[in-house]
Protein backbone atom coordinates (compact mmCIF):
# COMPACT_ATOMS: atom_id res chain seq x y z
CA UNK A 1 0.00 0.00 0.00
CA UNK A 2 2.59 2.22 1.03
CA UNK A 3 4.51 1.51 -2.78
CA UNK A 4 1.21 2.71 -4.18
CA UNK A 5 1.05 5.67 -2.43
CA UNK A 6 4.47 6.85 -3.24
CA UNK A 7 3.93 6.35 -6.92
CA UNK A 8 0.81 8.24 -6.95
CA UNK A 9 2.69 10.84 -5.12
CA UNK A 10 5.35 10.82 -7.74
CA UNK A 11 2.97 11.17 -10.77
CA UNK A 12 1.07 14.32 -9.32
CA UNK A 13 4.67 16.29 -9.11
CA UNK A 14 5.02 14.84 -12.34
CA UNK A 15 1.83 16.02 -13.94
CA UNK A 16 2.54 19.52 -11.84
CA UNK A 17 6.29 20.18 -13.65
CA UNK A 18 4.75 19.02 -17.04
CA UNK A 19 2.16 22.22 -16.47
CA UNK A 20 5.32 24.48 -16.26
CA UNK A 21 6.72 26.42 -13.79
CA UNK A 22 4.66 29.80 -14.79
CA UNK A 23 1.28 28.23 -13.48
CA UNK A 24 2.44 28.35 -10.35
CA UNK A 25 3.77 31.58 -10.37
CA UNK A 26 1.17 34.67 -9.10
CA UNK A 27 0.45 36.71 -11.34
CA UNK A 28 1.69 39.81 -9.92
CA UNK A 29 4.80 37.79 -9.92
CA UNK A 30 5.08 37.68 -13.79
CA UNK A 31 6.75 39.76 -16.32
CA UNK A 32 4.19 39.93 -19.03
CA UNK A 33 6.54 39.82 -22.16
CA UNK A 34 4.66 41.29 -25.22
CA UNK A 35 7.64 41.99 -27.64
CA UNK A 36 11.01 40.16 -28.41
CA UNK A 37 14.15 41.54 -30.39
CA UNK A 38 16.56 38.92 -31.39
CA UNK A 39 19.76 40.09 -33.05
CA UNK A 40 23.45 38.55 -33.52
CA UNK A 41 25.61 38.26 -30.24
CA UNK A 42 28.90 40.14 -29.95
CA UNK A 43 31.13 39.54 -33.00
CA UNK A 44 28.73 37.32 -34.30
CA UNK A 45 28.38 34.79 -31.78
CA UNK A 46 25.24 33.46 -30.29
CA UNK A 47 22.69 35.77 -29.64
CA UNK A 48 21.00 38.71 -28.01
CA UNK A 49 18.08 38.82 -27.04
CA UNK A 50 15.80 41.79 -26.01
CA UNK A 51 12.38 41.95 -24.27
CA UNK A 52 9.60 44.39 -23.56
CA UNK A 53 6.87 44.45 -20.66
CA UNK A 54 5.26 46.43 -18.62
CA UNK A 55 5.56 46.80 -15.19
CA UNK A 56 4.30 48.63 -12.09
CA UNK A 57 5.49 51.93 -12.06
CA UNK A 58 7.80 52.74 -9.22
CA UNK A 59 8.60 49.25 -9.04
CA UNK A 60 11.91 47.26 -10.25
CA UNK A 61 11.34 45.64 -13.54
CA UNK A 62 14.88 44.44 -14.31
CA UNK A 63 17.85 45.84 -15.78
CA UNK A 64 19.31 46.14 -18.89
CA UNK A 65 17.41 48.99 -21.33
CA UNK A 66 15.55 49.89 -17.91
CA UNK A 67 12.24 52.18 -18.23
CA UNK A 68 11.11 53.36 -21.54
CA UNK A 69 8.82 56.32 -22.08
CA UNK A 70 9.81 58.43 -19.63
CA UNK A 71 7.42 56.76 -16.82
CA UNK A 72 4.56 57.08 -18.61
CA UNK A 73 2.04 54.21 -18.08
CA UNK A 74 0.97 51.36 -21.16
CA UNK A 75 -3.09 50.91 -21.56
CA UNK A 76 -2.73 51.25 -18.07
CA UNK A 77 -0.76 48.20 -16.91
CA UNK A 78 2.45 49.77 -16.06
CA UNK A 79 5.49 51.45 -17.62
CA UNK A 80 7.07 49.77 -20.04
CA UNK A 81 10.00 48.06 -19.87
CA UNK A 82 13.60 46.66 -22.01
CA UNK A 83 16.03 44.01 -20.86
CA UNK A 84 18.65 42.03 -22.40
CA UNK A 85 20.77 39.53 -22.26
CA UNK A 86 23.34 36.87 -24.45
CA UNK A 87 24.00 33.45 -24.77
CA UNK A 88 25.24 30.69 -27.86
CA UNK A 89 21.23 29.91 -28.21
CA UNK A 90 18.17 31.69 -27.80
CA UNK A 91 17.34 29.21 -24.67
CA UNK A 92 20.27 29.97 -23.13
CA UNK A 93 19.91 33.50 -23.26
CA UNK A 94 16.61 33.99 -22.48
CA UNK A 95 17.85 32.11 -19.38
CA UNK A 96 20.67 35.08 -18.97
CA UNK A 97 17.00 37.42 -19.25
CA UNK A 98 15.46 35.80 -15.92
CA UNK A 99 18.49 37.01 -13.92
CA UNK A 100 17.96 40.56 -14.74
CA UNK A 101 14.76 40.35 -13.76
CA UNK A 102 12.94 40.06 -10.48
CA UNK A 103 9.90 39.02 -12.15
CA UNK A 104 8.89 35.76 -14.03
CA UNK A 105 9.43 36.49 -17.94
CA UNK A 106 5.82 34.72 -19.27
CA UNK A 107 5.84 34.59 -22.90
CA UNK A 108 1.86 33.41 -23.37
CA UNK A 109 1.43 37.56 -24.07
CA UNK A 110 4.26 37.70 -26.80
CA UNK A 111 2.64 39.72 -29.80
CA UNK A 112 5.78 40.81 -31.29
CA UNK A 113 9.16 38.97 -32.46
CA UNK A 114 11.32 41.18 -34.47
CA UNK A 115 14.50 39.99 -36.23
CA UNK A 116 17.53 42.75 -36.84
CA UNK A 117 18.47 42.56 -40.38
CA UNK A 118 22.10 40.76 -40.52
CA UNK A 119 20.70 38.06 -38.45
CA UNK A 120 17.88 37.87 -41.13
CA UNK A 121 20.49 38.01 -43.74
CA UNK A 122 22.37 34.82 -41.81
CA UNK A 123 18.96 32.83 -41.13
CA UNK A 124 16.56 33.04 -38.95
CA UNK A 125 14.99 29.82 -38.82
CA UNK A 126 16.94 28.88 -35.67
CA UNK A 127 16.09 31.60 -33.53
CA UNK A 128 12.48 31.61 -33.93
CA UNK A 129 12.71 27.41 -33.75
CA UNK A 130 12.70 28.26 -29.60
CA UNK A 131 9.27 30.54 -30.14
CA UNK A 132 8.11 28.25 -32.12
CA UNK A 133 8.17 25.07 -29.47
CA UNK A 134 7.58 27.43 -26.72
CA UNK A 135 4.77 26.04 -25.05
CA UNK A 136 3.49 30.01 -24.49
CA UNK A 137 4.14 31.83 -27.42
CA UNK A 138 0.96 32.05 -29.59
CA UNK A 139 1.17 31.18 -33.19
CA UNK A 140 -0.45 34.65 -34.21
CA UNK A 141 2.59 36.16 -32.68
CA UNK A 142 3.99 38.84 -35.90
CA UNK A 143 7.41 38.98 -37.36
CA UNK A 144 9.29 42.05 -38.55
CA UNK A 145 12.84 42.80 -39.88
CA UNK A 146 14.34 45.95 -38.35
CA UNK A 147 16.89 48.07 -40.41
CA UNK A 148 18.63 48.45 -37.15
CA UNK A 149 18.94 45.86 -34.43
CA UNK A 150 15.98 44.53 -33.22
CA UNK A 151 16.74 45.76 -29.36
CA UNK A 152 17.47 48.95 -30.89
CA UNK A 153 14.00 49.31 -31.99
CA UNK A 154 12.84 47.79 -29.01
CA UNK A 155 14.29 50.87 -26.77
CA UNK A 156 12.25 53.17 -28.91
CA UNK A 157 11.30 55.69 -26.39
CA UNK A 158 7.21 55.97 -26.56
CA UNK A 159 4.62 56.46 -23.91
CA UNK A 160 3.71 52.88 -24.28
CA UNK A 161 6.91 51.22 -25.42
CA UNK A 162 7.14 49.74 -28.42
CA UNK A 163 5.43 46.45 -28.83
CA UNK A 164 2.10 46.52 -28.54
CA UNK A 165 1.52 49.26 -30.32
CA UNK A 166 3.44 48.16 -33.41
CA UNK A 167 1.58 45.02 -32.89
CA UNK A 168 -1.71 46.80 -33.29
CA UNK A 169 -0.56 48.66 -36.31
CA UNK A 170 0.31 45.60 -38.32
CA UNK A 171 -2.99 43.97 -37.05
CA UNK A 172 -4.70 46.66 -38.68
CA UNK A 173 -2.37 46.86 -42.17
CA UNK A 174 -4.04 43.31 -42.76
CA UNK A 175 -7.62 45.25 -43.79
CA UNK A 176 -6.80 48.75 -43.80
CA UNK A 177 -4.85 50.58 -46.84
CA UNK A 178 -1.67 50.92 -45.56
CA UNK A 179 1.86 49.74 -47.41
CA UNK A 180 2.53 46.96 -45.41
CA UNK A 181 1.98 42.89 -45.70
CA UNK A 182 2.07 41.31 -41.87
CA UNK A 183 3.08 38.08 -42.10
CA UNK A 184 2.48 36.67 -38.25
CA UNK A 185 4.58 33.88 -36.83
CA UNK A 186 2.24 30.32 -37.96
CA UNK A 187 2.34 31.61 -41.59
CA UNK A 188 5.66 32.83 -41.74
CA UNK A 189 7.56 29.39 -40.41
CA UNK A 190 5.06 27.27 -42.65
CA UNK A 191 6.28 29.11 -45.95
CA UNK A 192 9.78 29.17 -44.17
CA UNK A 193 9.56 25.35 -44.04
CA UNK A 194 8.27 25.23 -47.40
CA UNK A 195 10.76 23.96 -50.11
CA UNK A 196 9.10 25.93 -52.67
CA UNK A 197 7.13 28.78 -52.05
CA UNK A 198 9.02 31.91 -49.94
CA UNK A 199 7.96 33.85 -46.58
CA UNK A 200 7.96 37.51 -46.81
CA UNK A 201 7.97 39.90 -43.33
CA UNK A 202 7.58 43.93 -42.76
CA UNK A 203 11.13 46.09 -42.64
CA UNK A 204 10.55 47.93 -39.27
CA UNK A 205 12.99 51.58 -38.71
CA UNK A 206 12.87 53.73 -36.02
CA UNK A 207 10.96 56.81 -36.23
CA UNK A 208 11.45 60.19 -34.02
CA UNK A 209 7.55 61.72 -34.78
CA UNK A 210 4.71 60.08 -34.14
CA UNK A 211 5.26 56.42 -33.61
CA UNK A 212 8.20 55.45 -32.68
CA UNK A 213 8.55 53.18 -35.43
CA UNK A 214 7.75 52.92 -39.41
CA UNK A 215 7.33 50.32 -42.23
CA UNK A 216 10.29 50.95 -45.08
CA UNK A 217 9.32 47.53 -47.28
CA UNK A 218 9.46 44.38 -47.25
CA UNK A 219 11.78 41.17 -46.44
CA UNK A 220 11.94 38.20 -48.62
CA UNK A 221 13.07 35.09 -47.36
CA UNK A 222 13.53 32.17 -48.87
CA UNK A 223 13.66 28.88 -46.48
CA UNK A 224 14.68 31.22 -43.35
CA UNK A 225 17.13 33.50 -45.08
CA UNK A 226 16.67 36.91 -45.97
CA UNK A 227 17.39 37.08 -49.54
CA UNK A 228 16.26 40.19 -50.97
CA UNK A 229 14.23 43.23 -49.95
CA UNK A 230 11.41 45.31 -51.56
CA UNK A 231 11.32 49.20 -50.91
CA UNK A 232 9.43 52.61 -51.55
CA UNK A 233 6.79 52.82 -53.79
CA UNK A 234 7.29 48.64 -54.92
CA UNK A 235 5.73 47.93 -51.21
CA UNK A 236 2.50 49.00 -52.53
CA UNK A 237 2.81 47.40 -55.31
CA UNK A 238 3.85 43.84 -53.53
CA UNK A 239 0.91 44.41 -51.64
CA UNK A 240 -1.39 44.59 -54.78
CA UNK A 241 -0.40 40.73 -55.26
CA UNK A 242 -0.40 39.25 -51.51
CA UNK A 243 -2.80 41.53 -49.81
CA UNK A 244 -6.70 40.03 -49.53
CA UNK A 245 -7.78 43.59 -48.89
CA UNK A 246 -6.53 46.88 -47.42
CA UNK A 247 -4.60 47.85 -50.49
CA UNK A 248 -2.53 50.88 -50.48
CA UNK A 249 -2.59 54.26 -53.33
CA UNK A 250 -1.54 53.39 -56.97
CA UNK A 251 -0.19 56.68 -58.63
CA UNK A 252 -0.24 56.80 -62.67
CA UNK A 253 0.29 59.99 -64.91
CA UNK A 254 -2.40 60.36 -66.75
CA UNK A 255 -3.53 63.42 -69.47
CA UNK A 256 -5.20 66.14 -68.46
CA UNK A 257 -3.92 66.20 -64.83
CA UNK A 258 -2.23 68.95 -63.79
CA UNK A 259 0.06 66.09 -61.79
CA UNK A 260 0.57 62.52 -60.50
CA UNK A 261 -2.57 60.73 -60.21
CA UNK A 262 -3.65 59.26 -56.91
CA UNK A 263 -5.75 56.24 -57.31
CA UNK A 264 -7.53 54.82 -54.20
CA UNK A 265 -7.41 50.93 -54.59
CA UNK A 266 -10.57 49.43 -53.38
CA UNK A 267 -10.26 46.35 -55.03
CA UNK A 268 -7.96 43.68 -56.84
CA UNK A 269 -8.55 40.28 -58.11
CA UNK A 270 -6.32 37.76 -58.82
CA UNK A 271 -6.64 35.06 -61.49
CA UNK A 272 -3.72 32.35 -62.52
CA UNK A 273 -3.64 30.64 -65.67
CA UNK A 274 -1.51 27.99 -66.00
CA UNK A 275 -0.52 27.21 -69.21
CA UNK A 276 2.28 25.18 -69.23
CA UNK A 277 5.26 24.04 -66.22
CA UNK A 278 7.03 27.37 -67.50
CA UNK A 279 4.23 29.52 -69.13
CA UNK A 280 1.64 31.07 -66.75
CA UNK A 281 -0.47 34.18 -67.05
CA UNK A 282 -1.32 36.61 -63.97
CA UNK A 283 -4.35 38.76 -64.93
CA UNK A 284 -4.79 41.41 -62.25
CA UNK A 285 -8.48 43.51 -62.45
CA UNK A 286 -8.16 46.71 -59.95
CA UNK A 287 -11.15 48.76 -58.66
CA UNK A 288 -10.32 52.13 -58.04
CA UNK A 289 -11.68 55.70 -57.50
CA UNK A 290 -9.68 58.69 -58.10
CA UNK A 291 -7.79 60.30 -54.99
CA UNK A 292 -6.44 62.81 -56.19
CA UNK A 293 -6.13 64.07 -59.77
CA UNK A 294 -6.33 67.57 -60.06
CA UNK A 295 -7.45 69.51 -63.68
CA UNK A 296 -9.14 65.37 -64.54
CA UNK A 297 -12.24 65.34 -65.79
CA UNK A 298 -13.85 61.93 -65.59
CA UNK A 299 -17.00 61.17 -67.77
CA UNK A 300 -18.46 58.30 -69.63
CA UNK A 301 -16.77 59.46 -73.32
CA UNK A 302 -13.43 60.05 -71.50
CA UNK A 303 -13.17 56.98 -69.18
CA UNK A 304 -11.78 54.13 -71.52
CA UNK A 305 -9.16 56.08 -72.66
CA UNK A 306 -8.08 56.98 -69.33
CA UNK A 307 -8.24 53.33 -67.90
CA UNK A 308 -6.06 52.15 -70.81
CA UNK A 309 -3.22 54.98 -69.88
CA UNK A 310 -3.49 53.65 -66.32
CA UNK A 311 -3.63 49.85 -67.02
CA UNK A 312 -0.22 49.82 -69.08
CA UNK A 313 1.21 51.77 -66.12
CA UNK A 314 0.26 49.78 -63.32
CA UNK A 315 1.87 46.71 -65.84
CA UNK A 316 5.03 48.36 -66.01
CA UNK A 317 4.79 48.90 -62.03
CA UNK A 318 3.71 44.73 -61.28
CA UNK A 319 6.18 43.65 -63.77
CA UNK A 320 8.85 45.67 -62.20
CA UNK A 321 8.15 44.07 -58.53
CA UNK A 322 7.78 40.55 -60.30
CA UNK A 323 11.13 40.95 -62.18
CA UNK A 324 12.69 41.14 -58.48
CA UNK A 325 10.93 38.54 -57.23
CA UNK A 326 12.29 36.10 -60.07
CA UNK A 327 15.69 37.30 -59.53
CA UNK A 328 15.35 36.14 -55.72
CA UNK A 329 13.89 33.30 -56.80
CA UNK A 330 11.03 34.36 -53.85
CA UNK A 331 7.60 33.17 -54.60
CA UNK A 332 5.39 34.79 -52.25
CA UNK A 333 2.52 34.82 -54.50
CA UNK A 334 1.54 31.49 -54.16
CA UNK A 335 2.06 29.89 -57.92
CA UNK A 336 4.05 26.80 -56.62
CA UNK A 337 0.64 24.73 -55.31
CA UNK A 338 -1.19 25.66 -58.71
CA UNK A 339 1.79 24.38 -61.02
CA UNK A 340 2.37 21.57 -58.63
CA UNK A 341 -1.43 20.43 -58.68
CA UNK A 342 -1.07 19.98 -62.80
CA UNK A 343 2.54 19.19 -63.07
CA UNK A 344 4.30 17.69 -59.74
CA UNK A 345 7.67 17.36 -61.46
CA UNK A 346 8.10 21.25 -62.08
CA UNK A 347 7.99 22.16 -58.57
CA UNK A 348 11.02 20.24 -57.01
CA UNK A 349 13.11 22.88 -57.26
CA UNK A 350 10.71 25.71 -57.59
CA UNK A 351 12.58 28.56 -56.85
CA UNK A 352 15.35 28.22 -59.63
CA UNK A 353 12.20 27.07 -61.95
CA UNK A 354 10.52 30.09 -61.04
CA UNK A 355 13.33 32.31 -61.57
CA UNK A 356 13.47 31.31 -65.21
CA UNK A 357 9.51 30.95 -65.28
CA UNK A 358 7.61 33.02 -68.47
CA UNK A 359 5.58 35.00 -66.35
CA UNK A 360 2.84 36.71 -68.54
CA UNK A 361 0.75 39.64 -67.14
CA UNK A 362 -2.80 40.89 -67.76
CA UNK A 363 -3.87 44.08 -66.04
CA UNK A 364 -7.06 45.84 -66.56
CA UNK A 365 -8.65 48.78 -64.32
CA UNK A 366 -11.77 50.24 -63.60
CA UNK A 367 -11.85 53.79 -62.51
CA UNK A 368 -14.80 55.05 -60.58
CA UNK A 369 -15.69 58.62 -59.13
CA UNK A 370 -15.77 62.46 -59.56
CA UNK A 371 -12.82 64.02 -60.22
CA UNK A 372 -13.90 67.41 -61.62
CA UNK A 373 -11.64 70.33 -62.76
CA UNK A 374 -11.11 73.29 -60.48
Amino acid sequence: MRRRHVGLALLLTGAILLTGCAELVDIERRALVVGAGVDLGPAGIGYRVTVQYPAPEGQGGGGGGGSLGGGGQSSGTGVPRTIGATGVNVGLAMDNLRQESDRFLYLGNLSLIAIGMPLAEQGALTPLDFFLRSGEVSESAQIVVTTADAGALLQQKAPEGVALPLFEYLRQAEVVHVPTSPDPLWRFMALTYSKSEAAYAPIIAPSTQGQAFTGVGTALFLRGRMVGTVTGYQTSVLDWLIKKQGFPDGVVTLPGAAGPVTLRVVGVTKRLQVVSPSDIVLHMRFQAYLREGHGLILDDKDIRPLEGDAAAQLTSQVRGVLDELQKDGTDVIGLAPRVHARYPDATADWPAAFSHLHLGLDVSIRITGGGRET
